[in-house]
């Protein structure tokens, strides 16, 4: 794998520090997590964040693979955090084993170009031995950064797409049964379908539970259908939302999976969440329709008149000798595979 250059000289650099006289960059030790979340809470307090939750979603994460790194001042004070974490995809019927970039955050006083540039070099650095590719969703602040001087590729842009809760059919006579569950049975694993012409992030129930079940801090209902000879035939994860700028109750459809007669299942769960959403008065569904296998059956009920918020999705590629894997169109997702949902 590649390995990416420093930017400045002044600064020294092995494979796990890098310093100046005033700041130094190094991997994350036991004990810098009270210092990093403090960080976030002062940054963005959109996202309340706590140490279990830091723990949960880089050193306790279900494949326990992840690097951070921190930027911390003379006396300790740690002014920059930045994390990637291991995700896999299956692409060619082939899994690999690929990060995710999140949780990149810089104290209000240090947002000078050469401290986010010389933090990411530093993470990139540690990152080309472990990772062949490298996705995140970056904000508009810091994409034209990571585009002009750091080489990551825009695959695109996109709209969450927004469902009214009215215009799902309501007492459609319901082919499966329907209800709440509060995990992801291991026997879903094997039933699960990854065309090879497209790059999935891989779901299964490890990954599920970890994600949903045993998040420390947000809220997701699982609803699941059954086949009375099948079992679990599908799912659909729902989370409600509180949008302060819009003043009111959003529901958000955070993932879903159909195993059989993909329009039977997913009619059932998705009638089973509007009467969830509809008991707390939500009256619309905001959700990315980004799963390929599913997205003609979504496109019948979005509103094309109305457009949720904006994301930037970024690859950064990291070995020239495997195959290119930057067409936003063949990436099949939902809001599972961020980190902001």
């Amino acid at each position: 794998m590649s390995t990416l250059p420093l930017l400045h000289a002044t600064w020294h650099c092995d494979a796990r520090i890098m310093h100046n006289s005033d700041i130094t960059i190094r991997e994350y030790a036991p004990g810098d997590e009270y210092g990093i979340v403090n960080l976030f809470n002062s940054s963005d307090s959109r996202f309340v964040r706590n140490v279990n939750f830091w723990k949960w979603s880089n050193c306790n994460n279900y494949t326990n693979g992840f690097i951070s790194v921190v930027a911390e001042l003379k006396d300790g004070s740690i002014i920059g955090h930045y994390s990637i974490v291991d995700r896999e995809i299956i692409y060619m019927d082939k899994v690999r084993t690929i990060g995710f970039g999140q949780q990149a955050v810089t104290h209000y006083q240090y947002r000078g170009l050469d401290n986010i540039l010389n933090i990411c070099q530093q993470i990139y650095s540690l990152a080309a031995s472990r990772y062949d590719y490298l996705y995140a969703f970056p904000n508009n602040n810091m994409f034209p950064i990571k585009k002009r001087l750091l080489n990551w590729t825009d695959l695109g842009e996109f709209n969450a797409n927004v469902i009214d809760i009215e215009k799902i059919p309501s007492g459609v006579k319901q082919t499966n049964e329907t209800r709440q569950i509060y995990a992801l049975p291991k026997e879903m694993d094997g039933i699960l379908s990854y065309p090879s012409d497209q790059i999935c992030l891989k779901n299964n129930s490890e990954f599920l539970n970890y994600r949903f079940v045993n998040n420390p801090i947000n809220q997701y209902t699982i609803f699941g259908a059954f086949d009375e000879a099948q079992g679990l035939v599908g799912y659909i994860i729902a989370k409600l939302y509180y949008d302060k700028n819009l003043n009111k109750m959003l529901g958000h459809l955070i993932d879903y999976e159909a195993t059989q007669n993909v329009e039977l299942v997913l009619n059932d769960l998705l009638n089973e969440s509007k009467r969830f959403f509809e008991f707390y008065g939500v009256d619309q569904i905001v959700f990315w329709n980004r799963k390929n296998l599913y997205k003609q059956y979504f496109d019948q009920y979005i509103n094309k008149e109305k457009k949720g918020f904006m994301t930037n999705f970024g690859l950064l590629e990291l070995n020239p000798s495997i195959p290119s894997i930057s067409n936003i169109n063949q990436w099949s997702f939902s809001m599972a595979h961020s980190d902001a949902f």
